[in-house]
Parts: structure tokens; C-alpha cells; sequence
């Protein structure tokens, strides 16, 4: 996965309307609400800051956080993949385009999981450069903020899904790449909350 190098976006000029009325074409399942299109927000400008050419010392801080957290990172990932081969063996033989589509889906975090755990254990052990595990975080989080801009709705919907979801941003969180709204949905979900009751708490989060 390959991203184009960009500016950091100015946080004062993140702003969206969602006042407007969907344009005439418009699906129910293109339509965000206005805290998933909010959340989009926030995840898009995450992934943009992660993105950017990252100073010497800040790509080291990144990296230091990797180790840091490197063990908690493998045990995260060691409890997701298991779910992701069982929902793979289900999808398989799928004959829609709708279930094509998952099993793809789930086959490409997967991998981009493993690619991630073998990132973070080579810094750890010195394996691997700090440029090298610090790309590896910035595509999984790329891979992410891809995943929500499609499939919202469906991560919003399905149990299953927005668990796989929040792990993933959970990760996000202890490679440094996303500090914040992962917290902020995850101690929601955790606490007994809908997952629509997470996102309208990450949205409060976003009026701070």
C-alpha cells in the first residue's frame, strides 16, 4: 500500500457540513450521519499526519513508541487474527459481490496485521530500522481510514465488524499514529455503549 507524501492539515480548518441534503443519486448506504461523517474527518486527518515526512526526531518518538508498546501490540494482534481466520473460512465460497468483496477485505487485513506484527517485533529486537516499522504503522492506519470511508455503514451495523474495527484502532493508538479517538470509542464499547453511542462520544470528543 502506497500513500503520496502530504502536508499536515491545519486542525482550526477541519470543518465539515453536514447540514446538507444528500444530492439527488444519492443511496441510503452513501449517506453518513452526522457523527460517521465526523468521525471520517477525524480519521482522514489522522491519516494525513501520519503520512507526512516525519522529522528525524519525531520518526524516532514514533519508534519509541512501537517498542514501547510492542509486546501489548503483539497480544492485540495475536487476539484479532483467529477472529479474522474464522470470519475468512465463512466467507469463502461466497458467490455475491457483497461477500467477494469482505473476504477480500478481510484477507488484506490480515496481512497487513502480520506485516505490522513483524514490524513491530523486528524494532523491538533491532531487526528492523526505525524508517521500516514507522511506514509499516503509517500503511496500517492508511488501511484503516480506507476500510471506514467504504464500509461505514456496515461497521456500524454488524457486531462482528465493529469489534475487528475498534481493535484495529486500539493498535493504532499504541503505535502513536492515532492518539485519541480510539480511546474515546473503545472505552465506549467497552463500558457497555452501541456502537452508535461510541461514535456520537467520539464526536462530543471532536467539540472539545
Amino acid at each position: 500500500m502506497t500513500f503520496a507524501t502530504t502536508e499536515r492539515p491545519d486542525e482550526t480548518n477541519l470543518t465539515l457540513d453536514t447540514s446538507a441534503e444528500p444530492s439527488a443519486g444519492t443511496t441510503p448506504s452513501e449517506i453518513k450521519t452526522p457523527v460517521e461523517a465526523r468521525t471520517a474527518v477525524v480519521l482522514e486527518a489522522g491519516r494525513l499526519v501520519a503520512e507526512a515526512d516525519a522529522a528525524p526526531t519525531e520518526r524516532h518518538a514514533r519508534a519509541a513508541k512501537l517498542v514501547a508498546n510492542g509486546g501489548l501490540i503483539v497480544i492485540n494482534i495475536a487476539d484479532l487474527l483467529p477472529l479474522l481466520d474464522e470470519r475468512i473460512a465463512s466467507l469463502r465460497g461466497a458467490n455475491s459481490e457483497e461477500g467477494k468483496a469482505e473476504l477480500a477485505q478481510y484477507h488484506h487485513l490480515k496481512s497487513e496485521l502480520e506485516r505490522f506484527r513483524a514490524a513491530t517485533v523486528g524494532v523491538v529486537i533491532g531487526n528492523v530500522p526505525e524508517e521500516d516499522a514507522v511506514e509499516a504503522s503509517t500503511s496500517f492506519l492508511g488501511g484503516i481510514c480506507d476500510w471506514w470511508s467504504e464500509c461505514h455503514v456496515q461497521i456500524c451495523s454488524q457486531t462482528f465488524t465493529a469489534s475487528i474495527f475498534l481493535g484495529c484502532l486500539g493498535l493504532c493508538e499504541l503505535a502513536g499514529v492515532a492518539p485519541g479517538l480510539s480511546a474515546v470509542l473503545s472505552g465506549a464499547l467497552i463500558g457497555g455503549k452501541a456502537v452508535p453511542e461510541a461514535l456520537r462520544a467520539a464526536a462530543e470528543m471532536l467539540k472539545k
